[in-house]
């Protein structure tokens, strides 16, 4: 099994937008950053509740 990274702020905020204006799958997505997808998704879920802010105090 791979290891897992930590994001910076900047790089949750850069893999969800990428998501969002569709230019990754989740899956893609998540792989490029090296995250799990069930964490990428919990990203997503977050920033559609509540806002940018919500990535940058994970």
């Amino acid at each position: 099994m791979s290891r897992r990274r930590i994001l910076s702020d900047e790089e949750r905020i850069e893999a969800v937008r990428k998501y969002l204006e569709e230019k990754g799958s989740c899956i893609g997505v998540a792989k490029e950053y090296s995250v799990s997808k069930s964490a990428f998704q919990s990203m997503v879920r977050r920033y559609k509740a509540e806002g940018i802010e919500s990535l940058r105090r994970m």
